[in-house]
């Protein structure tokens, strides 16, 4: 009796460390294809360099649009 119920144990035990495992792996693999996505962007410098500038000129070309309007407001009395 008490050898059936070990072993039942065991495998419960068992079956939540596959589990584990198995999340384990899911996010061991979501870490390696970010890593790669990250190489693969920092292995085109020109590419990087473009995005900065085409940044810098939409900050630039921000600005320079048209000043802003102050707001007006009117007080009533009542």
């Amino acid at each position: 009796m008490k050898l059936e119920k070990t072993n039942v144990d065991i495998s419960k035990k068992l079956k939540s460390l596959k589990e584990d495992f198995s999340t384990l792996m899911e996010i061991n693999d979501a870490f390696a294809k970010g890593k790669r996505s990250v190489v693969q962007i920092s292995d085109d410098d020109n590419k990087d360099e473009d995005v900065d500038d085409d940044l810098m000129d939409s900050k630039s070309n921000a600005t320079e649009e048209s000043p802003e309007e102050p707001n007006k407001r009117e007080a009533r009395v009542c």
